[in-house]
């Protein structure tokens, strides 16, 4: 008994503090990806520039596999 009344409040005490990071740290705006951060490398189908004409598809109407 006198060693939950010892070491009770203590733990109590590091969970509020833990709880209250963990908050801190899902209430913070997250952070662009490092991937997103730097210019995109990987990209399906082409952007068309603005006021560019749009990019030309295919022959046949599919991307060759």
């Amino acid at each position: 008994m006198l060693a939950v009344a010892l070491l009770l409040p203590p733990f109590l005490l590091g969970l509020v503090v833990l709880m209250g990071r963990y908050e801190d740290r899902m209430l913070t705006p997250a952070e662009a990806p490092r991937h997103a951060r730097r210019r995109r490398h990987l990209c399906l189908v082409p952007a068309a520039a603005p006021g560019g004409p749009a990019p030309e598809e295919p022959a046949g109407g599919h991307a060759a596999a």
